[in-house]
């Protein structure tokens, strides 16, 4: 298991967020922004280097996103807040759930919890991977949703509660 830490500058310094490891050492920075149509966030690595990103193609009533790695689209989702959503990620067969006030969220691919993410005191995100092999995926996702709770504030809950996961396959 892996751990990562983001933290989310305001706006007022190009909106960058910062991810390092558990020793502190700078992983990853995100660049960007969301909230309108054409807007895109993308991770890269220490050296500068993009990874992958999330591309708003509608407008913020009903927002669709694209995900690219190496600007080859890999998923897209779309944002429908209602009390009780989840997001599924189209072709990763991923599932994301969780709460943008309490800025608590899980990402589930089939039975498997891919990560969690949760605050910090010191504001930060803790993002908690059981494996590092699509680490800067994750963390841009994760980003991506704490920036949305900043740009649409007054949004209610991805989804309100954790989805149960059925641990024992014979029931």
């Amino acid at each position: 298991m892996s751990t990562y830490h983001l933290s989310q500058v305001p706006a007022d310094y190009h909106g960058m967020s910062f991810v390092s490891n558990s020793t502190g050492t700078l992983t990853y920075y995100i660049t960007g922004a969301t909230g309108h149509k054409g807007d895109q966030l993308t991770i890269n690595a220490a050296n500068g280097q993009p990874l992958a990103n999330i591309k708003q193609t509608s407008p913020a009533l009903l927002p669709r996103f694209k995900i690219y790695i190496n600007n080859f689209k890999i998923s897209s989702f779309g944002l429908y807040f209602h009390q009780h959503e989840l997001v599924y990620l189209t072709n990763l067969q991923w599932l994301i759930t969780g709460s943008l006030k309490t800025r608590r969220f899980t990402l589930i691919k089939g039975r498997d919890i891919l990560a969690r993410a949760y605050p910090e005191q010191d504001g930060r995100l803790t993002i908690d991977l059981l494996e590092d092999q699509q680490a800067a995926l994750i963390c841009l996702l994760v980003a991506f949703l704490d920036r949305w709770r900043l740009v649409h504030p007054s949004q209610p809950s991805l989804a309100m509660k954790s989805l149960p996961l059925n641990t024992n396959p014979s029931t």
